[in-house]
């Protein structure tokens, strides 16, 4: 009987591993690529709508599944909202033919009464869009109770990569959750015997390369602040601890195929602050509206800000449009940080004292109160959120989103205000596209624009879909532009400094898979590959195709 111990390191970067792994320092990953077969997976196009772990789950492109991304927009009521996602019916959902093990996978909720077998979502997942529940109902709770929440869980995605005490606090919690997560695994094994399919995803790299990349890329335009030491070696340990992990994972499953991959890796963070703070300020000033963000113009290098403050509270601290805002912000600049803390921590807030890992870890959710997805709440952490009151009576506007720019075009007779006639839809994209472009790093004078498209061309007002008529793609981490119209916005201090790349791997080390060279595929690809090694024929739907040579 054929088993495949299938194992996610999320946003695991195989290139900038390659080092460690020459040199020994990671013998569990070494010796499992040296008798691999590997290949690279290819998630630029995926990566660019946040849909991956969807489109590895279902084995299905997210457009045909009508899912672009965690932010929607409302045209009734210019409101847009952070989504999860309700439960998916996984491609591994073929009930007794399939006993199938599955933990943390993460964003989607992936989950399924067809499944039989044991199902775990979010015991430690980074940002899981989904309540914490299990199938069958009451396993999660048995496994915090034996083993403990994930110390990280929920804690780790503070931007806070100038904070000394937040990236080695981080970093403990990481490394021993990526410990505990191979018992869990273990655990979830033994209580199903008969398993065929073990499905299990360490999160930690994706957490710490976020707040980490600094340290470990030259390219970074924060690689030389004070804290991109302690960061290279924190995200070191991290790397030891999954491979420790994996290490355990592969030994308790001596004859299962292993399946070892990463839909995507990381890379300098050039997205954060163009779409959620430079676009929506630099639409904001091309209105003829006065400057609702006013940084400092300060000094020839990027700005790092003082350990004791969260990003979103500085960036809050410049922002003037609102008068409410702007007076809280004036109280804020004036109350001494000690007494703010102490208001903070006496108001039951220790989550928002920098450094400090606290959060509340939420019991286990029945399934059937789960199965329909979190409540939509307001993005109100991005500036972007924070223009929404100026939207109606804007042309055209940034609309909230991670990776690329979005920009909504106010359209008479689809958004509530509308403004833009139709018959001027296409000029005025194409208007946005040309002002915006018209924009360049204040460092190098280097355009910011990469690339540009119209992803509601064919039907601006169909519901769903992209909710942006404009998408941008930006050329490089800035973090101050300049404008011919709109003048100087920044420097901003980074907010993430490391994002994803569409730069995977997958290796495949089992008794029939000889080493070799696979080529390049795609995330939606790896799902009729497992269903190889299992000797499972692919359900009806399927987009993708088995990596194996010979298979098609």
């Amino acid at each position: 009987m054929a088993r495949v111990l299938a194992i996610g390191v999320d946003s695991m970067d195989w290139a900038a591993l390659r080092p460690a792994l020459d040199a020994g320092a990671l013998p569990n990953l070494a010796a499992l690529r040296a008798r691999a077969a590997s290949a690279a997976i290819d998630s630029r196009d995926a990566l660019r709508s946040e849909a991956l772990w969807t489109e590895f789950a279902t084995g299905r492109s997210a457009a045909s599944q009508g899912y672009w991304g965690m932010a929607s927009f409302e045209p009734a009521d210019y409101d847009a909202r952070m989504q999860g996602m309700p439960a998916l019916e996984p491609w591994w959902a073929l009930g007794d033919a399939l006993p199938v093990v599955s933990l943390d996978l993460p964003e989607r909720g992936v989950i399924s009464p067809a499944v039989t077998g044991a199902q775990v979502v979010a015991w430690g997942a980074h940002a899981p869009g989904f309540a914490r529940t299990s199938l069958p109902a009451g396993l999660l709770t048995e496994l915090d109770e034996r083993f403990g929440p994930h110390p990280a869980f929920a804690r780790e995605s503070d931007p806070l990569w100038y904070s000394p005490d937040y990236l080695r606090n981080a970093t403990d919690a990481l490394v021993a959750g990526a410990g505990t997560r191979a018992e869990v695994l273990c655990d979830l094994l033994d209580r199903v015997p008969d398993w065929r399919l073990a499905l299990a995803v360490w999160s930690e790299e994706h957490s710490g390369g976020h707040f980490m990349w600094h340290g470990v890329d030259p390219s970074s335009p924060v690689h030389g602040a004070p804290t991109a030491e302690l960061a290279a070696a924190e995200l070191m340990r991290i790397h030891r601890a999954i491979d420790a992990a994996v290490g355990r994972a592969v030994a308790a499953a001596p004859d299962a195929t292993v399946v070892l991959f990463s839909l995507h890796g990381m890379t300098p963070n050039r997205t954060d602050l163009m779409t959620f703070v430079m676009l929506p300020e630099l639409l904001h000033r091309l209105h003829g509206l006065r400057p609702a963000l006013r940084m400092p113009t300060g000094g020839a290098g990027p700005v790092v800000p003082d350990p004791g403050i969260q990003w979103v509270d500085l960036v809050a601290s410049h922002f003037a449009d609102d008068p409410r805002r702007a007076l809280r912000n004036r109280i804020k600049r004036a109350t001494p940080r000690r007494l703010l803390e102490a208001a903070r921590r006496a108001a039951g807030r220790p989550g928002h004292r920098p450094g400090v890992l606290a959060a509340t870890i939420p019991p286990e959710t029945p399934f059937e109160v789960a199965r329909p997805g979190p409540a939509p709440h307001a993005p109100d952490y991005m500036p972007v959120w924070w223009y929404r009151h100026r939207w109606p009576e804007m042309r055209f506007f940034a609309v909230p989103s991670f990776t690329t720019g979005l920009v909504r075009v106010n359209l008479r007779g689809r958004e509530r205000d509308g403004i833009v006639d139709p018959a001027d839809y296409r000029r005025t994209c194409e208007e946005i596209i040309e002002v915006v472009s018209q924009a360049r790093c204040a460092r190098t004078g280097r355009p910011v624009v990469e690339s540009a498209a119209l992803p509601r061309a064919d039907d601006p007002g169909a519901p769903g879909g992209v909710p942006g008529d404009v998408e941008f793609v930006w050329s490089a981490p800035v973090d101050a532009i300049e404008h011919p119209h709109a003048g100087r916005i920044g420097p901003v201090p980074m907010h993430r400094v490391g994002e994803h790349s569409g730069a995977g791997f997958v290796l495949i080390a089992g008794p029939d898979v000889a080493p070799t060279d696979l080529g390049t595929h795609r995330a939606v690809d790896l799902a009729p590959t497992i269903l190889e090694l299992l000797g499972v024929r692919p359900p009806d739907g399927l987009h993708g195709h088995s990596m194996l040579p010979g298979s098609r």
